[in-house]
């Protein structure tokens, strides 16, 4: 089963998607992150054998720490691939409540959440991303 965006999936009448969609999104996501986190432990890896210091041992234990960030993500990715099949397709959720806890612009598209939506949730007075 390929999964596709919850906004394929949407009744235009009332917002409801299927509930196996979103786990499946959400085991995208997982796995988007978990992809991101091991390539961020080779950078990890060469920062800390050219960095000198008394804190190796402590370094260490961070890094070993994304490696299990890294490991925790793609097991929750897979539980979720194998339990997003299983859902009935009668179960359906209108995710735009949740929805509104995500501001990053490529979650809120996975998600699909509106364009609308998002920059109204996204854009408070005050708040400054710095990429």
């Amino acid at each position: 089963m390929t999964p596709v965006s919850p906004t394929q999936a949407l009744d235009p009448s009332d917002g409801q998607v299927c509930l196996s969609e979103v786990i499946q999104t959400a085991a995208l996501e997982a796995r988007d992150l978990a992809g991101m986190g091991n390539r961020f432990q080779g950078l990890v890896a060469e920062l800390m054998t050219s960095s000198q210091g008394a804190n190796g041992a402590e370094r260490i234990i961070q890094a070993q720490g994304l490696d299990s960030l890294v490991q925790r993500l793609s097991a929750l990715s897979s539980f979720l691939e194998a339990l997003g099949p299983s859902l009935s397709p009668e179960w359906r959720v209108n995710p735009a409540l949740a929805s509104q806890n995500l501001t990053l612009d490529h979650s809120v598209r996975r998600f699909g959440r509106r364009a609308e939506d998002r920059i109204a949730v996204a854009t408070k007075p005050g708040d400054v991303d710095l990429f």
